[in-house]
This record gives structure tokens, C-alpha cells and sequence, in this order.
């Protein structure tokens, strides 16, 4: 089994214009390159994902109940994260947490503290692209990495991950903060394990930009670290965050 904690599998990704191909064949190309993945070793006999999902409106509408449904069936396992728009569904068995994809530039915004105190009572993970900045986001200024640190203290029972090895050296220090390999080369990923270990690192494919089967080849295998480092680095540490998850 493997876990991969962030893909954009569902989500309606207006700003790339790419709506129709992430709800009709977003999850059918993800899956075919999870059977790849599979192909290479007995230790991928399944996968979870953690996806972004929310209901979509107009043409490509979804029931959300049916979905998740449907999801909880297959032997690959959809696990999702909601939009801060529709935290009323992280009541829902598969909702593992939010993902906040450019919502916090501001701090001190309402959704922001609401989704912490939701997540607070059933240890919930967050995913949350910390910046300032719309498109870079490495513009972050000392004051807003100290207003989130803050932030983070405040609820220590969340679990965070920040993609994209974001202001890297601001949080590795915190307990609840993790950091996955979203678009980070394997030479990025080896310098974290030689410096941090592997305890606070997550695989993540960033589907569709790249893929569960090309990332193993190219970025997992080639490290230089232990088997058992591998493993959590691909699903136990994930899946250590998981199990904590009340519901």
C-alpha cells in the first residue's frame, strides 16, 4: 500500500481551465498509473489518495453523498479533503481534513479559525498552501510566519502539511507540521532526509502534474536511504496521520 496526500483528482481547477478533464478523466488516468505503480512491487497492492473534492455545480454536478459512497468501495481508497468553502463535510467518513489551496493570505480570516476549531475535536489534517502571494508562493514575510506559527500552537491536535517544502526551515521545528515531496526533486527530497530524517516527510504525486508511477522511479527508488525509510516516506508516516483521525 502506498499514500498519496495530494492530488487534485476532483477538484474543479478553474483559474487552468481543466474542469471537465479532472471530473470525467482525472481519476481513471490516476488509477492507471497507480496500476503501474503496482506492477513494479507486491508493497503497492493498494493505494489511498488524499484528493481535494468538492461539489461541483452545473454541467459536471455531484452528488456528494453518492461519491463518497462509491469511493468508500473501491479497493483503491479516495480519502478526501473539502474546500474551506464546505467544511459541513468533514463530519463524512472519507473527509480527512481541508485543504487550503490560496485561501490564507490573510490570517486573521474567520474560515481559517473555524476550520481549525472543526478539525481540533477529531485531530483532522490540514493541508494548506501557506503564502502570501496568490502565484509565488515563496513571498513570505517574517510577521506572517510568526502569525502562523502562532496559529499553529494554538491547535496543537492538527495536523498540518505543508506542500511544496514551503518556508521549510520556519516550521520543521513544530511538532504537528509535515511537509510533502509535492513537485520536489529527488535531490530536494534526499537533502531533507540528510538534514530532518523521514519522520516529517509525505509522499505526494500532485496529480495530474506528475504521477504516482514516474515519481517512484525517478524520485523514490534513486534515494539514498534505508527500505524502511522509503516506506515511510510512502505510507507509514501518512498513514500514521490517518489513524489518528477521530470519527
Amino acid at each position: 500500500m502506498y499514500v498519496d496526500v495530494h492530488t487534485h483528482l476532483f477538484s474543479p481547477m478553474w483559474r487552468l481551465n481543466l474542469k471537465a478533464y479532472f471530473l470525467t478523466k482525472g481519476y481513471n488516468s490516476y488509477l492507471a498509473s497507480v496500476s503501474n505503480l503496482k506492477s513494479h512491487t507486491k508493497d503497492f497492492e493498494k493505494c489511498f489518495t488524499l484528493s481535494m473534492t468538492v461539489p461541483v455545480a452545473g454541467e459536471y454536478e455531484v452528488d456528494f453523498d453518492d461519491f463518497i459512497y462509491e469511493a468508500s468501495k473501491k479497493e483503491d481508497k479516495f480519502l478526501g479533503f473539502v474546500s474551506p468553502r464546505h467544511l459541513e463535510y468533514l463530519k463524512y467518513k472519507n473527509i480527512y481534513g481541508v485543504k487550503f489551496h490560496r485561501y490564507v493570505q490573510n490570517i486573521d480570516r474567520p474560515v481559517l479559525k473555524r476550520a481549525f476549531n472543526l478539525m481540533e475535536k477529531r485531530n483532522q489534517i490540514m493541508n494548506i498552501h501557506i503564502s502570501e502571494d496568490l502565484i509565488h508562493f515563496d513571498k513570505i514575510t517574517n510577521e506572517y510566519i510568526k502569525m502562523f506559527r502562532e496559529l499553529l500552537q494554538s491547535y496543537p491536535n492538527v495536523r498540518v502539511i505543508i506542500p511544496h517544502f514551503t518556508a521549510l526551515d520556519k516550521f520543521i521545528d513544530l511538532k504537528q507540521v509535515y511537509f510533502d515531496t509535492a513537485l520536489i526533486p529527488r535531490t530536494g527530497i534526499q537533502d531533507f532526509i540528510d538534514e530532518c530524517g523521514v519522520n516529517k516527510l509525505l509522499y505526494a504525486s500532485d496529480f495530474p502534474f506528475t504521477n504516482p508511477d514516474k515519481d517512484y522511479k525517478k524520485k523514490i527508488i534513486p534515494l539514498d536511504t534505508s527500505r524502511k525509510n522509503k516506506m515511510k516516506i510512502l505510507r507509514n508516516n501518512a498513514m500514521h496521520l490517518i489513524n489518528r483521525v477521530k470519527k
